[in-house]
């Protein structure tokens, strides 16, 4: 069974509403670098560019839909300037 783990999310529904919600590892993960990415306010196209991807892979890779393996996983790290364990839930 796959483990599961919270990320607290913002909903507006009148008011700002704080929500838990139950992700996988690599949702929680493609929620990271999305964040992170942001944080850093590195548009899509330029992190793609310093990833020698495509923007619609960095974006499957945002939206969970894509995997990402350990190579790419240091690269993403090296690029944001974080440690992996500031991308991994454990």
């Amino acid at each position: 069974m796959d483990k599961k783990f919270v990320i607290k999310k913002t909903v507006v529904i009148e008011k700002s509403i704080k929500t838990e919600e139950l992700v996988s590892h690599n949702e929680y993960l493609a929620f990271k670098i999305k964040e992170l990415r942001k944080a850093k306010k590195i548009s899509q196209e330029k992190f793609a560019e310093k990833l020698g991807l495509s923007r619609t892979s960095v974006t499957n890779i945002e939206t969970g839909r894509q995997a990402v393996t350990m190579n790419k996983l240091f690269k993403i790290c090296e690029t944001l300037g974080v440690e992996s364990k500031e991308l991994l839930p454990f």
